[in-house]
């Protein structure tokens, strides 16, 4: 399969899901036509009750792509929001390996959350209280199929937003949306481990400088951001 679409622009997949895509209608079908005629010439054969054509919204890996950038998937959403407070540390894990799944969508994930990671911590006995609720809430509402990831436009500028806390660091890639406002491309966050959260405060910025640029790499190299 991949010796199949690195052949094919506007081609990917993931086991035996594949994505044709393209800009326009033209440069959909280019590719669409490309990747057939690749298919047939390694032998392989496609279910055309599985195949949907020429469509504006796709539901592929988890996240629903469309023509105005990507949303998690509404099912996720959904078993996210029907979620009762947990009870014991095993509920609590359930809860946020669902969150971490979609902490793209959410900005200063691990510093949002670091208040519940503290309760899965080895001799901690699990406690729920006022402000372990309060961020469970949170959690859910900033969460919703609404949210929204621009895709990644390398002919436009590119802002990297840092921020860090006394317990994570958060960034944000951004570029300006058609209205010419800011809106997020991508999030990235991780926790400060002890060494780190003793550091000073200009110190934990700039780590979350070092932190953004890492992370966003590909999209950042070579290029001028802000």
């Amino acid at each position: 399969m991949d010796r199949i679409l690195e052949r094919c622009n506007g081609a990917c997949g993931i086991a035996d899901d594949i994505v044709i895509f393209g800009k326009t209608d033209k440069e959909h079908d280019e590719n669409l036509i490309n990747f057939m005629e690749q298919a047939k010439k390694h032998g392989l054969a496609l279910n055309s009750n599985k195949c949907v054509v020429k469509t504006n919204s796709i539901s592929f890996f988890g996240n629903v792509y469309t023509s105005q950038g990507i949303h998690p998937d509404p099912a996720k959403v959904a078993d996210i929001q029907s979620m009762t407070p947990p009870s014991n540390k095993t509920e609590l894990q359930q809860f946020l390996g669902m969150m971490t799944y979609l902490s793209s969508f959410v900005k200063d994930f691990s510093s949002k959350t670091s208040t519940l990671r503290d309760l899965l911590k080895a001799n901690t006995e699990f406690l729920w209280e006022a402000h372990h609720q309060s961020t469970f809430n949170q959690l859910k509402q900033e969460i919703s199929a609404s949210s929204l990831l621009l895709y990644y436009a390398s002919e436009e500028p590119v802002y990297l937003q840092c921020d860090a806390s006394l317990k994570g660091l958060g960034v944000a890639l951004l570029q300006k949306n058609e209205d010419g406002f800011l809106q997020p491309v991508a999030y990235a966050s991780k926790s400060l481990t002890q060494t780190e959260q003793r550091y000073a405060c200009i110190e934990r910025e700039l780590l979350s400088i070092v932190f953004g640029c890492h992370r966003f790499h590909t999209y950042l190299f070579g290029r001028d951001f802000t």
